[in-house]
């Protein structure tokens, strides 16, 4: 739902004006009333200057906005727009109007940005506002695994000053227990869990099969020569035995993605996995959703887990 609606102008051009904005207005509210909805309020600016109006307002009732912090001036020559813009659409502002505005009901949706503080604020020390004390409030978190451990001075701490007194509740497909970062510790024990095998047997979702694949990987001769004549000029300093090193090593790299895998081998090719069995038979957690019988592709930045025959599953750290 847009909070408030602004044309902006170039000067110069046809209707490049503070009235050529608010005419456009006019025309949005005749020929899309929706738009007309939600906003509370309406702006108009030709990037220096800008004012500030309801909808329905005459031209002559926008008027610019004349301060920042809400107690004095702008100072004099400051851009209209950037005025009304650090003054009116301040996130603590905004987001401080829509609580006061009720008692108790009613829906905000933010992002965890809209919590950070500005440069000025940081080197002064300044902690963020108090948005509003009500013990009322529930703040519900979607990924929260990714935003709400920095308690010490980042978003999720800014967040808990700002609403001191809300209850937090979390939605997570990938929850995380390491020793910085625990959801468990952070927001206390599941209140449900629902994984995809139970999505599949609910019908929410389809099965997912892997099919034993190999996506072979070439290079026309040319390209290879290329890639020879390239190294030999970029490692032309290095003393031999280097080059000689940096040949075997990334040429060893570029026989593990193209080959297959030996006979009896537990590792997979990278592109696939080696059997054609259901993926949830291997399922092991609430995460890694996409492992599968025989072996998952390694990742360099996740576990990943690969399971024997019997579809028990053991998690390996990929190199």
């Amino acid at each position: 739902m847009p909070l408030a609606l602004i044309e902006l102008k170039v000067p110069g051009q046809q209707g490049g004006t503070l009235r050529g904005a608010w005419n456009h207005l006019r025309t949005y509210a005749t020929q899309i009333p929706t738009l007309q909805a939600f906003p509370a309020v309406h702006v108009i600016s030709t990037g220096t200057q800008a004012g500030m109006g309801a909808l329905g307002g005459r031209f002559e009732h926008y008027a610019p906005w004349k301060t920042i912090d809400g107690h004095r001036l702008a100072p004099t020559g400051a851009p209209e727009l950037e005025v009304l813009v650090r003054g009116v659409f301040a996130p603590a502002v905004l987001l401080r109007s829509l609580l006061a505005s009720k008692a108790s009901g009613g829906i905000v949706f933010s992002t965890m940005q809209k919590f950070g503080l500005g440069k000025e604020d940081r080197e002064a020390g300044r902690g963020f506002p108090l948005l509003s004390d009500r013990g009322n409030i529930v703040v519900i978190a979607d990924e929260a695994h990714r935003t709400q451990y920095d308690l010490i001075d980042g978003l999720a701490r800014n967040l808990r000053d700002a609403l001191p007194n809300a209850a937090f509740i979390e939605f997570t497909g990938t929850p995380i227990e390491a020793a910085d970062r625990n959801t468990r510790v952070i927001f206390g024990e599941y209140i449900d869990v629902y994984d995809l095998t139970q999505a599949v047997e609910d019908g929410a979702t389809v099965r997912v099969y892997c099919e034993a694949r190999l996506a072979k990987v070439e290079l026309p001769t040319e390209a290879r020569e290329a890639l020879d004549t390239g190294f030999e000029e970029v490692a032309e300093l290095a003393e031999t035995d280097i080059r000689e090193r940096l040949k075997t090593r990334w040429a060893g790299r570029g026989s593990r993605w193209s080959s297959e895998p030996a006979s009896g081998s537990t590792r997979s090719p990278r592109t696939s996995c080696r059997t054609g069995r259901p993926a949830e038979a291997c399922w092991p957690a609430r995460r890694w959703w996409w492992a599968c019988a025989g072996g998952l592709a390694p990742s360099s930045t996740t576990p990943s887990w690969r399971c024997d025959r019997s579809g028990t599953a053991t998690t390996t750290r990929a190199p």
